[in-house]
């Protein structure tokens, strides 16, 4: 037993409180909740497999510096990706051009070379100072508007890799628990999986 323990376990018996619960005693609480929750049968198989999958994926975020918000039930994929990189970069623009998230509209969309980059479109607040100091012939429109570009650029090479990284981490999977797809019919008719 650890010694720190022991003098938890001394001072909660000088309170007259009880003594911390050792690992089994706390297994064999967690048993009793579940059998009473459940019932005999304990906790379904589906329930401990639901489990092991969101704890995968939890240490799998975890490791691309994306953790999974505490508790919750959550739906992944590559939509909520990249809807979450594209809000931390609206922030992190904003921090960097020291102006309101207002002043600014993000979209994606394609470069020259088939790639999909984050475009911005920025409105200066009329008393925005700009935050560099600008060349000899240099109008302060173009200076900040090299500024605006250079921030975007950061931003952008920062959301190519988030987004690589985030989404290698959604799409480690445990093949051996998927389920089949169950058809049902939408309102329309139509016959769509799940």
């Amino acid at each position: 037993m650890d010694p720190n323990d022991k003098l938890k376990q001394a001072a909660n018996y000088a309170r007259q409180m009880s003594a911390l619960p050792s690992p089994e005693d706390e297994e064999k609480l967690r048993d009793k909740i579940a059998r009473d929750f459940f019932g005999e049968k304990g906790i379904p198989p589906e329930l401990k497999q639901g489990w092991a999958v969101l704890e995968q994926l939890r240490k799998e975020r975890e490791k691309v510096n994306y953790p999974l918000p505490p508790g919750g039930c959550l739906l992944l994929g590559r939509e909520s990706v990249l809807a979450g990189c594209m809000a931390e970069l609206h922030t992190a623009l904003a921090n960097m051009l020291h102006m309101s998230v207002d002043c600014i509209r993000l979209r994606l969309e394609k470069d020259d070379f088939g790639k999909i980059r984050p475009a911005a479109d920025v409105e200066p607040p009329d008393d925005w100072v700009i935050p560099v100091a600008k060349n000899v012939n240099e109008s302060p429109a173009a200076a900040a508007q090299r500024y605006l570009q250079q921030c975007l650029n950061a931003g952008s090479k920062w959301f190519a890799a988030a987004v690589s990284e985030r989404l290698d981490g959604c799409e480690s999977r445990r093949t051996d628990l998927e389920q089949p797809g169950i058809p049902w019919r939408s309102e329309n008719g139509q016959e769509q999986t799940t």
